[in-house]
C-alpha cells in the first residue's frame, strides 16, 4: 500500500522525452507549488499526530529525480511513490 490519505499533492516530474515538449523546471519549482498548497490547507485533515507530515505523491521518469526529492524534502513531507515496483526506502541506497 502506498498510504494515500487526504489531503495529498501529486507531482509528475518528467525529465526524459519531455525536454522536447515543454520547458525544464527544477524540482524546487514543483515544491514551491506544494508549499503554497499546504500553506492554505490543513496537512492532516484534522487527524494530526505529532509525527504527521503533509503527503506528496511523486511520479517521475528518471530515478535520480526520486533521490533528489527524497534528499531535499523528506524531512518536511512524507514522500510517496512507486519506482519500478520499489518503495521510497530504496532511493537512498
Amino acid at each position: 500500500k502506498i498510504g494515500f490519505a487526504s489531503p495529498i499533492v501529486s507531482v509528475h516530474i518528467r525529465r526524459g522525452d519531455a525536454k522536447h515538449e515543454t520547458k525544464y523546471f527544477p524540482v524546487a519549482t514543483y515544491f514551491q507549488k506544494v508549499d503554497a498548497y499546504y500553506a492554505r490547507t490543513t496537512p492532516c485533515a484534522g487527524n494530526c499526530t505529532a509525527s504527521a507530515k503533509p503527503r506528496v505523491y511523486v511520479m517521475a521518469d528518471r530515478p535520480y529525480v526520486f533521490l533528489e526529492v527524497f534528499q531535499k524534502y523528506s524531512e518536511k513531507y512524507e514522500i510517496l511513490s512507486v519506482d519500478g515496483g520499489k518503495t521510497k526506502k530504496t532511493w537512498a541506497d
